[in-house]
């Protein structure tokens, strides 16, 4: 069984547990974690999606290891709710019409977030359930990082008194075929700038290799999670808009 091009399967855990540490991507990894954690572990996923930083690898081996000793069975999980957080941003009471609007879209964007986690009670058996359960995910993990980027947005607003420059989008493909293409060199990248995290985590902290080339692989890799995500939401949508 997978989801995507990922195995899932509980024979694919213990397989993926027993490799070594640097043959263990991080993505295979938390595919499992959607597979076989988010009943008992859901609350970590905003935070285990956000890429393999500091802690989030043993975090999320943790959780891995838990699945295989309590025996997870091939059978799909249904979490009663996810809880899942933002990275904490510092947040101030807004006061200004700018600021209000900003605090709203937040809170709206966080009702958003509980709903959808609640929509794993309606998941089916299978295969189907599994393609919702994939999505629900996507969209959770969509959502969060809304809330983060808005999050900022406000905060950068409190302290400086002015947004933050917009980034310019790339506008999304329009066809399956494309999307799977796309889709195809992000996971490319995704897993060269893990794979490149992971060897600057072994680095000293006092590195200057680290100190440089660390935070600008995490923000790298952010940006890549962000459109893997986006296309996988696009791609799915144009499947179920061409059946």
């Amino acid at each position: 069984m997978t989801l995507g091009s990922y195995p899932c399967s509980m024979s694919d855990l213990r397989t993926y547990l027993a490799l070594p540490p640097n043959h263990q991507l991080y993505s295979e990894g938390l595919v499992l974690f959607q597979r076989h954690c988010m009943d008992s572990h859901g609350q970590h996923y905003a935070q285990l999606s956000s890429g393999p930083f500091v802690g989030n690898k043993e975090l999320l081996l943790q959780c891995l290891k838990q699945a295989k000793a309590d025996g997870s069975t091939n059978v799909p999980a249904k979490p009663a709710v996810v809880v899942v957080h933002s990275p904490e941003t510092k947040i101030g009471t807004p006061k200004t019409e700018a600021e209000i609007e900003l605090a709203i879209q937040l809170r709206k964007l966080r009702q958003e977030r509980a709903r959808t986690s609640q929509q794993f009670h309606g998941c089916t058996e299978g295969d189907e359930g599994n393609d919702q359960r994939a999505m629900l995910c996507d969209d959770i993990e969509r959502i969060s990082k809304q809330i983060s980027a808005t999050a900022k947005k406000l905060s950068h607003l409190q302290q400086y008194g002015y947004l933050p420059k917009e980034e310019e989008i790339k506008p999304l493909p329009d066809t399956v075929d494309e999307c799977r293409k796309e889709i195809n060199r992000v996971s490319s990248l995704r897993l060269k700038t893990e794979r490149r995290i992971e060897y600057l985590l072994t680095l000293s902290e006092n590195s200057r290799k680290r100190k440089k080339q660390l935070p600008e692989n995490q923000k790298k890799l952010q940006e890549i999670l962000v459109r893997w995500s986006a296309l996988r939401i696009q791609k799915r949508r144009l499947e179920k808009a061409n059946e």
